[in-house]
């Protein structure tokens, strides 16, 4: 009983997780620039505080720069949360290979970049493809350095 509870909160977990990314790709460029300069705004400011001398022109560049390391981090982090969740899922039915869970991840990071094409002002890019399986892969593999600490213990 114990096996079945786990496999449905993973199970759970794994769906909530993609429906909040398909979600994000939802959003229309501007939705999503809100989104990002709910975090970015503030860092922005911060950054610009310890430096007052920053003419307007330097101020937008800033915000351009940490808005694309805030939005890319993101992208990293939230499949790194989806290889690791897939992870657990297939260990749960007896499949130990990183393969499958990283080629799972990697394939909803495919349909997801897709799916921005249909989304005002949003764009497919390939790049956000590769980071995000990496973050596919850290999520796996970080399974894997988990597993090899408890043994080492």
């Amino acid at each position: 009983m114990k096996k079945h509870l786990y496999r449905a909160g993973l199970w759970l977990a794994v769906l909530t997780l993609m429906a909040l990314i398909f979600g994000f790709s939802a959003q229309s460029g501007d939705e999503s620039g809100v989104v990002s300069g709910i975090i970015t705004q503030p860092i922005t400011e911060a950054l610009s505080s310890m430096h007052p001398d920053l003419q307007q022109a330097e101020m937008e560049s800033l915000y351009i720069l940490v808005d694309q390391v805030i939005r890319k981090t993101a992208h990293f982090c939230e499949y790194a949360l989806l290889g690791f969740l897939i992870c657990l899922l297939c260990r749960s039915y007896g499949i130990l290979s990183w393969r499958l869970p990283w080629l799972i991840g990697s394939v909803y990071a495919v349909t997801d970049e897709v799916h921005q094409l249909f989304q005002p002002a949003r764009s497919c890019q390939v790049s956000d493809i590769i980071l995000d399986a990496c973050g596919a892969f850290f999520g796996v593999m970080f399974i894997g350095i988990i597993k090899k600490i408890r043994r080492s213990q």
